[in-house]
């Protein structure tokens, strides 16, 4: 499998989401997969699984929204196989962070792997526009929910703040390790490299056939 090639990792993440979602209101399986500190020693696997489960309808309809909206573009830019590494990564970073952060509560979702991917999109494509009450540049959008998770940190609201922030910071660290590689500015200059060179055989083919 070519980690450059686009296999929508996204969506058939979103579907799979979906499903597990359903099946969460009809079996119990959030007891044996969601983060809960008190067993994370011994089912370490938790810090994974619990990355594809959700509280709630709005949750996971948030959480899917964030996913497809940027997900898609990141993994069209750096190739699924690196974007969906980089999804668990954050997923998982985030959960741990969390255990140490919220020793006595249980998380689940995929929002600190979202933030991960927000976090490495928003330092390779921050001028990308989104749609937030009106076109606003990624970078200052990424900037309004960061701000909103770090005074939030210590607010009672039953959100993982800290693990939305540990999944950013690494998606920002591997932002800026391929930033040279996959700039926009870099692409821009491939793309007329392809442009000129195709110039160059249809006239070639022009004059000599």
């Amino acid at each position: 499998m070519s980690c450059s090639k686009n296999y929508f990792f996204t969506i058939y993440m979103s579907v799979f989401m979906v499903f597990v979602f359903v099946l969460e209101g009809f079996t119990g399986i959030v007891d044996y997969f969601v983060s809960d500190p008190s067993k994370i020693s011994y089912e370490p696997y938790r810090l994974v699984t619990a990355i594809f489960l959700h509280q709630d309808i709005n949750h996971i309809f948030q959480n899917l929204f964030a996913l497809v909206l940027f997900g898609l573009i990141l993994e069209n830019i750096i190739g699924s196989c690196r974007y969906f590494l980089l999804f668990v990564v954050g997923g998982v970073v985030g959960n741990v962070a969390g255990v140490f952060a919220y020793p006595d509560s249980l998380s689940l979702g995929a929002s600190a792997g979202i933030m991960a991917v927000l976090g490495t999109l928003s330092v390779i494509r921050p001028k990308t526009v989104v749609y937030f009450f009106g076109p606003i540049p990624l970078i200052l959008l990424t900037g309004i929910w960061i701000f909103i998770d770090f005074v939030s940190v210590n607010a009672n609201d039953n959100i993982g703040h800290v693990a939305h922030l540990a999944g950013f910071l690494v998606g920002l660290i591997y932002g800026f390790v391929i930033r040279k590689k996959y700039s926009e500015e870099k692409e821009i200059k491939e793309k007329a490299k392809v442009s000129i060179t195709e110039e160059e055989l249809d006239e070639w083919e022009r004059e000599w056939m």
